[in-house]
């Protein structure tokens, strides 16, 4: 099963799923349907995969914080050899005055 994320929602997905993203994340590129979130995210995913592969004990655990118009997002991933998976989705109300 070929499965490939294209948005925040199927990054969401992989998150409720506890699915290893390893490959996509390491053969993401960025297309011009892929909003700017979803690319941060990639690329944070990318980064924490490719520190994990410099790192003594092969092992990252990385946080990120998207906003978006109204609220933000709170992820977190766990990198390894040959993984890759967000462990942590919280969303995050933007304080309103």
């Amino acid at each position: 099963m070929n499965i490939k994320m294209e948005n925040l929602y199927d990054s969401y997905l992989a998150y409720q799923g506890k699915r290893n993203i390893f490959q996509e994340v390491k053969e993401f590129q960025k297309q011009d349907f892929h909003s700017l979130n979803f690319q941060a995210v990639m690329e944070w995913l990318r980064d924490t995969v490719e520190l994990s592969n410099r790192a003594y004990k092969n092992k990252v655990t990385s946080n990120l914080t998207v906003k978006t118009e109204n609220d933000a997002v709170e992820t977190k991933a766990r990198t390894r050899h040959l993984e890759c998976y967000i462990y942590e989705w919280e969303w995050q109300k933007e304080n309103q005055t």
